[in-house]
């Protein structure tokens, strides 16, 4: 499974809410559908009998997941506090319904919003630091300006993995260099963290760049896409540069 199967994989694995007996002319599916686009959860409707209370079901099409009240539904609506490092959400107070929902998918991402999610990553990683941190830049010579980052990085015990096209050289010392003209590569933004001896500290960010504009992807801290996209890379990409 390569990097843009993963990518495929992770959007492709859509939730659904089903919310039963919304009262009239309630806005609570339009909010909640708001709430969780950038989720890959898709809301519905749906009726039960009459004068039955409201609740919502999060399902897969072989799986179920949650059944939460119209409450617990209307207290998500007020504000979740951010996840660990500003990643995601905190799904402490709704865990039934948040807990599997472990990806973020989007869609048109500038290299702002992209590099905003990175440094979170990278701040993780620091914070922690030890474990693994395997990040592509697409072609090396854009590594250039990231220089004074991974300098810093390389101050801790992690391992660091840096790969791309090989238009330029990298002069960092204790980065391993990952250079390959592969065309995944070239597609590709993608930053991983393990989490070291913190397993739950999981996260990545990974996602192709559109042949208009922005990039498409995810970002998730499932530890078993994470380990996916680490035991990928290490697998494919075992040569490292001089």
């Amino acid at each position: 499974m390569t990097l843009l199967d993963i990518i495929d994989r992770v959007r492709s694995s859509e939730k659904t809410l089903t919310l039963f007996n919304l009262p009239p002319a309630s806005s609570l599916d339009t909010e909640l559908a708001s709430f969780f686009e950038d989720m890959n959860v898709r809301v519905d409707v749906d009726e039960t009998v009459a004068d039955a209370p409201t609740f919502g079901t999060l399902t897969a099409p072989d799986e179920f997941y949650a059944a939460v009240t119209g409450d617990e539904l209307r207290s998500l609506l007020d504000g979740p506090n951010p996840g660990p490092d500003g990643l995601g959400i905190d799904d402490t107070d709704h865990e039934p319904l948040l807990l599997p929902l472990k990806e973020t998918t989007f869609t048109s991402y500038d290299s702002g919003r992209m590099m905003d999610v990175t440094r979170e990553i990278e701040d993780r990683a620091f914070r922690y630091g030890t474990g693994e941190l395997h990040v592509g830049f697409q072609e090396l010579s854009r590594f250039t300006d990231q220089t004074d980052v991974y300098r810093r990085l390389a101050t801790t015990d992690l391992d660091i993995h840096i790969y791309g096209a090989p238009d330029a050289t990298v002069d960092v010392d204790g980065l391993q260099v990952h250079a390959s003209d592969d065309e995944e590569l070239r597609l590709t933004w993608f930053v991983a963290f393990d989490g070291g001896d913190t397993p739950e500290e999981k996260c990545a960010l990974l996602a192709r760049e559109g042949e208009v504009e922005g990039f498409y992807g995810c970002w998730t801290y499932d530890p078993d896409v994470v380990d996916r996209v680490v035991e990928y890379l290490s697998g494919r990409y075992d040569r490292v540069a001089p």
